[in-house]
């Protein structure tokens, strides 16, 4: 059964759930407040963390000598024996998809990557050999476990009281190239090095300077993004973000290439065409979550969004895997010292993926390991429920992601927990328990690494939360975690206005919250977890 046919019993379904009494349908007018769609859908999560004057109240020396273990009360220090996930790895089965197309089965089937590339061959656009070169190593950039925070702004001051190691910024496309056009311009175009010194002298590099230097400066790694493609990240094209359905598949590929290596030689420390600052960067990412590209074009973050992502190149997983190879290339090829990764989305079920016809997380780990030094994971598995704090599974994800990655160490790249909205039912305390659990299971799976995902953030949200909300966030969540794709477009398309509105600011009001530090500058109890887990593991 192909993606069309899928489509077409879904949208059946969706008829007869019209009439069902168990359906999830609901009318579209709330109480709630209206909001615009194309307002929010811009908006990335390291964009949250904005803010000035964050005058910290309490010197990193004053919890050097505190046990982290003991930074909770008893009360707040949840076990893990009850806090099991609902959703086990190993439940995950192929979708029984016709033996004539793609079937990704469990992941001990996956089809090899060289049997994915696409038939665009990487040695014709100059990128040669896709085989790291640089062998993994068990430790990350030196560290026995580094610790990081996923953020721009705030990060490297707080990082450096929190006594961190790393700090992962965006260096995003859009800042030193504000618009495009669509030229036809192809990787033939933008290989040579006259193409690359080209395009670094005519750009304003002095943003992604300042950055990294106020984060070297205070004593941490940068490891930033490059190659991020969500909406807010990309030039504009006649106002609209740049994204491969705008500029066409081959054009963004090439203008991916160009801006990523041109930012990777500022940064390479050769003494050729750096950054005046002369910070050097070894570890990038390229990419963000792209295993998931679809599911964030559906949420907006990616364009075109919602329903018509569906049908975007981000639902093409041929060309995303000949994205991450091409940005991975260009990387090398200013650097063939520098190591690279990419962070996988692991919180979708596996079922919603195969309804789409594309791989699970892990399937998606193991095809893409081998273009990677690191492989690096996003774990939110509390992002649509509150309760219980389920730090335990960002541990499990680990040990998955190492049976998956063909050998390659695994760090997590973004976790984290909100502390509100509080009509959601979050909590600080909650978000404390979930650190410390957090950091526990990742470090005993054997993960090399952890980043925490936010700094100070708005701690406010402006959705009116209504009852209808709640009930409706508690069915689509039972959904979400059986893999129960059909009734989520259903319920999509049935109640569309309510969905791309309301629905969407409610379930989008966490990305208020996922800070560390309240809005006045002050502390909040995770805080002391993680410089107390920092403090036990220099």
């Amino acid at each position: 059964m192909n993606k069309a046919q899928r489509l077409a019993i879904f949208f059946t379904l969706c008829c007869a759930c019209a009439d069902s009494p168990d359906d999830l349908s609901l009318d579209s007018t709330t109480d709630g407040v209206e909001a615009d769609f194309a307002d929010t859908s811009t908006v990335i999560p390291s964009d949250l963390d904005v803010f000035e004057n964050q005058s910290p109240d309490l010197a990193a020396s004053d919890v050097l000598d505190i046990e982290w273990v003991d930074l909770l009360t008893p009360q707040d220090a949840r076990s893990t024996a009850d806090m099991s996930p609902d959703i086990q790895d190993s439940d995950l089965a192929g979708d029984g998809a016709d033996p004539d197309e793609m079937d990704w089965g469990p992941p001990t089937d996956t089809v090899e990557l060289a049997d994915t590339t696409p038939d665009t061959q990487t040695a014709d656009m100059g990128i040669g050999d896709t085989t790291p070169d640089i062998e993994s190593s068990p430790t990350l950039l030196g560290k026995p476990f580094l610790l990081g925070l996923s953020a721009n702004n705030g990060a490297a001051e707080q990082g450096a009281l929190l006594g961190l190691h790393a700090v992962r910024p965006t260096f995003s496309w859009r800042t030193v190239e504000p618009t495009a056009s669509v030229d036809g311009v192809t990787m033939a175009d933008v290989v040579s090095e006259t193409a690359i010194v080209n395009y670094i002298t005519g750009r304003d590099w002095s943003s992604f300077d300042t950055l990294a230097k106020t984060i070297a400066d205070a004593g941490m790694e940068v490891t930033p993004i490059v190659g991020h493609g969500f909406a807010s990240t990309l030039p504009l094209v006649n106002g609209i973000p740049g994204s491969p359905d705008v500029l066409g598949k081959t054009e963004y590929l090439a203008r991916q290439y160009l801006v990523t290596r041109a930012t990777v030689e500022r940064f390479d420390g050769d003494g050729v065409h750096d950054s005046p600052t002369g910070v050097k960067i070894s570890l990038w990412q390229i990419e963000n979550e792209l295993n998931q590209a679809m599911l964030t074009a559906v949420l907006g973050w990616r364009t075109p969004e919602y329903i018509d992502g569906i049908s975007s190149a981000w639902a093409d997983w041929f060309f995303l895997t000949e994205l991450l190879s091409t940005l991975r290339q260009a990387v090398l090829d200013a650097d063939p010292h520098a190591q690279v990764t990419t962070n996988f989305h692991t919180d979708i079920h596996a079922e919603i993926n195969y309804f789409f016809d594309l791989p699970s997380w892990t399937e998606a780990v193991t095809q893409w390991a081998p273009l990677l030094d690191y492989v690096s994971i996003d774990a939110y598995p509390n992002y649509y429920q509150a309760a219980p704090p389920k730090g335990e599974v960002v541990g499990e994800r680990v040990a998955s992601t190492l049976a998956a990655g063909q050998g390659k160490p695994v760090f997590i790249m973004e976790t984290g927990y909100p502390t509100g909205p509080a009509e959601l039912g979050y909590d600080e305390e909650n978000q404390a328990a979930f650190m410390v659990t957090a950091l526990e299971s990742a470090k005993a799976a054997g993960a090399v690494g952890f980043y925490w995902f936010g700094t100070q953030t708005l701690d406010s949200h402006s959705a009116v939360i209504t009852e209808t909300d709640l009930q409706n966030m508690k069915l689509l969540a039972g959904a979400f975690d059986s893999g129960d794709a059909a009734s989520l477009l259903s319920f999509a398309l049935n109640n569309a206005d309510y969905v791309q509105g309301q629905l969407k600011d409610v379930g989008l009001a966490v990305e208020a919250y996922w800070g560390i530090v309240r809005p006045d500058g002050s502390k909040k109890p995770a805080w002391y977890v993680l410089a107390g887990f920092a403090a036990a593991n220099p």
